[in-house]
């Protein structure tokens, strides 16, 4: 069993360490809406705050998923960036839409594409990229296997590791892949890519998403 009173404790000293820290002023989240004793939520806590380990974080509708997200981003000193696939969703976590943040096309992706927008270096998508630690994936259900291909191309060419899955960047992709699913194209002709290319529309077929090895958490 984990010590529930240690992690109660490493929040308060947490929360001490990030008081003067400005992307906490406007906190999303109350703790009587997290259970600190969950030990499957500590263990995802600890994940993000203290290794660059990639992870995935499901569970049941209403199990906390989004929750537990918006408690990480405010109380983990890390340089987060918080995406998902619709704007509702990424309203819910105060985050943007993948295409919107990525500055992707739309259109159905191929493996090592040509047309993933390298940003100029000095410019300020390529600095906030640069100093990312951590990129969370809301809703990743919805993500299409494509999509996820073209975010792990983009940290690569815009200041990652180039070597590295979603360029040694670490990512935390939270849903439940039996809720909503990814929506295919309608053109006849972009579906017949994709099922050229990939295994299957979902998110965890992408190869990046094999390379990196993610952690598995269900709440």
């Amino acid at each position: 069993m984990k010590n529930h009173a240690g992690m109660r404790e490493k929040h308060n000293l947490q929360m001490k360490h990030n008081k003067n820290l400005k992307f906490k002023k406007n906190r999303m989240t109350d703790l009587n809406e997290i259970d600190l004793d969950n030990d499957e939520f500590q263990e995802a806590y600890d994940l993000v705050a203290n290794t660059n380990q990639t992870l995935f974080l499901t569970g049941k509708a209403g199990t906390g998923k989004s929750t537990s997200l918006r408690y990480f981003v405010d109380t983990i000193p890390k340089n987060f960036v918080v995406v998902a696939p619709t704007g509702i969703a990424a309203t819910n976590v105060r985050g943007v839409t993948i295409h919107s943040f990525f500055q992707l096309p739309p259109r159905p992706f191929l493996p090592c594409d040509q047309g993933i927008t390298k940003f100029r270096k000095g410019s300020e998508k390529r600095r906030i990229i640069e100093k990312m630690e951590t990129l969370f994936i809301d809703e990743v259900s919805m993500v299409r296997v494509d999509v996820l291909c073209a975010i792990d191309q983009s940290l690569r060419m815009n200041g990652g590791d180039p070597q590295l899955p979603f360029g040694g960047k670490q990512v935390a992709f939270v849903g439940d892949v039996f809720q909503l699913p990814p929506v295919p194209p309608k053109d006849k002709q972009e579906r017949q890519i994709l099922d050229k290319n990939y295994r299957s529309l979902f998110f965890f077929d992408a190869e990046c998403y094999r390379q990196a090895i993610p952690r598995i958490i269900e709440l």
